[in-house]
């Protein structure tokens, strides 16, 4: 691993002014202790607070969330300023935070992912031949901001309201029957584990990430060796073929069958207590500080 002084001045970047404020903040707080702990010239930015001297900075740790972070806008500004930022460049990012576009590229190259449609507030909704159960989503938030899982048919409009309330499209997307798992990587290390979700509310929803105490994890879950080296190599295929890079997290469910059908891809996964990337981590040995450098060493541009 590099020695801090081969970084420079680092500045993380979190806060901002998407819905995912307060969870970036949280992160961002994290990150600069673990990278203080680790012995680098760090500083906090919130970058919602205004104009921000790039060339002060030798590299950047993005630890924002949402929009105006994640989606490759402030990746496509560090470019410009030729300033190195951990995480996906522009066009990944991009694509990562837009679940259309996500499971559009998926579907071009044969990875599962479930059957779903996109609404617009220009489409009616009277047009759309989905039954429940599903999930409706906005098609640029994470966070599983906006999100209801519908149950009845009848209802599946009302929660198209609720999505559209956050964004211009969204998306409706058939449930699949099984247990949902993440794969979180990060380059240059070996493969972290898989990790199980158990939430004990109705599905892994905002309060289950970030709030809750009663949702359990699963680290290295109990799976057939066939499922879970199939399951691994699908999830790398599926960030692979977004052109992420440095480090993320993949989220899929497995069904009875042993099947792995891909829900999304995170480009800035949360950092937080509650966050599985350093969860993850953990597992092969490295502790928070240490997972912060490893994603840290990653940093590039262009």
């Amino acid at each position: 691993m590099s020695s801090s002084r081969d970084f420079g001045k680092v500045a993380i970047f979190c806060g901002g002014t998407s819905r995912e404020r307060e969870i970036s903040l949280q992160s961002g707080e994290a990150v600069n202790n673990g990278l203080q702990r680790a012995g680098i010239d760090v500083e906090m930015i919130d970058t919602r607070d205004g104009e921000i001297d790039f060339k002060a900075y030798d590299r950047v740790f993005i630890a924002l969330h949402g929009r105006d972070g994640e989606d490759g806008k402030m990746q496509a500004v560090l470019d410009y300023n030729r300033v190195p930022y951990t995480g996906s460049g522009v066009a990944a990012s991009a694509i990562s935070m837009n679940k259309w576009y996500t499971k559009s590229v998926w579907r071009s190259i044969g990875i599962s992912t479930p059957d779903y449609r996109i609404v617009g507030k220009t489409v009616d909704i009277d047009s759309i031949d989905m039954v429940a159960p599903v999930y409706v989503k906005p098609v640029n938030e994470g966070s599983s901001i906006g999100i209801t899982h519908v149950t009845e048919t009848s209802m599946i409009g009302d929660a198209v309201a609720v999505a559209l309330e956050y964004d211009d499209f969204a998306i409706i997307e058939q449930e699949v029957c099984g247990d949902e798992y993440t794969f979180s990587f990060i380059e240059g290390q070996r493969d972290m584990p898989l990790i199980g979700l158990k939430p004990a509310s109705d599905f892994y929803d905002y309060e289950a990430k970030y709030m809750r105490d009663d949702t359990r994890y699963l680290v290295n879950p109990e799976l057939p060796d066939e499922v879970r080296v199939r399951c691994i190599a699908a999830a790398k295929k599926a960030y692979q073929s977004i052109g992420m890079r440095g480090w993320g997290r993949v989220d899929f469910i497995i069904d009875a069958e042993g099947a792995a059908w891909f829900i999304e891809v995170n480009s800035v996964p949360g950092m937080t207590s509650h966050s599985l990337v350093p969860m993850a981590a953990s597992a092969i040995g490295l502790d928070f500080s240490e997972t912060c450098m490893a994603i840290l060493g990653n940093a590039a541009h262009g």
